[in-house]
């Protein structure tokens, strides 16, 4: 609740997005939010994918290259086929 009142009077208009508030897409997505769906591998999928981002962003490896990394990273971590 706190963070949607900081959202609603704040303003983030970053140059790559254009000047668009980005509040204004995430105070609406923010009602979705809950903890039904959380995991355990949450933390260890997400790091896997800033890992990939990471090595796409530095140019070491190609968008598709970085997600089929990716991919693969969680079905090791896991044991469930990423599609």
């Amino acid at each position: 609740v706190a963070s949607a009142k900081v959202m609603s009077i704040s303003k983030s208009t970053p140059d790559f997005l254009a000047g668009q508030n980005m509040f204004d897409y995430f105070i609406p997505a923010n009602s979705y939010a809950n903890g039904k769906v959380l995991s355990k591998y949450d933390g260890t999928i997400n790091n896997l994918f800033q890992d990939q981002v990471k090595e796409y962003v530095n140019g070491t490896k190609s968008k598709e290259e970085a997600l089929a990394a990716f991919k693969q990273n969680v079905e090791d971590a896991t044991g469930v086929a990423a599609e």
